[in-house]
């Protein structure tokens, strides 16, 4: 938090030194994330979540499955009281879908089979501070800080057959972290940016798995990611 706090008093004393002009102005951002975990246990294989299939049965994938990767869409809006300085606010929705399945080495035409889904679904809120550097100029740089609240996040982990070997299991509950991003802005017509940038959410938590109508276990974890971000932004001025 110490370091967040460093980076936006940073990032301020950029904006200070280059402000020019107090034009008031409104932006949306409608923009795709191509999101990655940082955390092990949330990642697509991994060895806090792997699946030993019984003797008689053989793995068409890997023996391991987390959550993984994604692409998730976003929309965000920021108001700039100073030409560059704002407060921002958006919106991201994650939703992850992983399969595993066993097939019985046995019968491996006709034999049983037994399939795992993981899925995972996130919802994030942040609220922050918004800088940018020479608005007027064509290509010009954006960046931000401040809080990720996660209001509902939702992990499951499913087995075709439920039972205390294979359990299924799942998690939700709310959750708070911090974000940072930072880009460029290209313009393309009046009012009209392609955006481009990189994001960093950190969202610390701890997950409490249910199973058959009780906590089976805990897992600490990051909810949050890096992720690649690329979009449109419509600027406009209200003065």
């Amino acid at each position: 938090m110490k370091n967040l706090i460093f980076i936006i008093a940073f990032l301020t004393s950029i904006s200070s030194f280059s402000q020019e002009n107090n034009i008031k102005h409104f932006e949306i951002s409608v923009s795709a994330l191509f999101w990655t975990p940082t955390s092990t246990h949330m990642k697509a294989t991994n060895s806090l979540m792997s699946i030993i299939p019984p003797d008689s049965y053989t793995s068409s994938d890997a023996d391991v499955i987390g959550y993984g990767s994604c692409i998730a869409p976003k929309i965000q809006t920021n108001y700039f009281f100073k030409n560059y300085l704002g407060l921002s606010f958006g919106l991201n929705y994650l939703s992850i879908q992983n399969y595993l399945e066993f097939t019985d080495a046995s019968t491996p035409i006709t034999g049983e089979t037994n399939k795992f889904h993981n899925e995972a679904k996130i919802l994030n809120l942040q609220l922050g501070y918004a800088g940018q550097t020479n608005d007027y100029a064509r290509i010009h740089i954006y960046y931000g800080a401040g809080i990720n609240y996660t209001p509902y996040y939702s992990l499951k982990h499913n087995t075709e057959i439920n039972t205390n070997e294979f359990p299924s299991y799942s998690a939700e509950a709310w959750a708070i972290g911090a974000y940072i991003n930072a880009g460029m802005q290209i313009k393309i017509f009046p009012f009209i940016y392609f955006t481009m940038g990189l994001e960093y959410s950190y969202i610390p938590h701890t997950l409490k798995y249910t199973s058959f109508g009780a906590t089976d276990h805990e897992e600490k974890t990051d909810l949050g990611g890096i992720a690649g971000q690329i979009g449109l932004s419509f600027k406009f001025l209200t003065y």
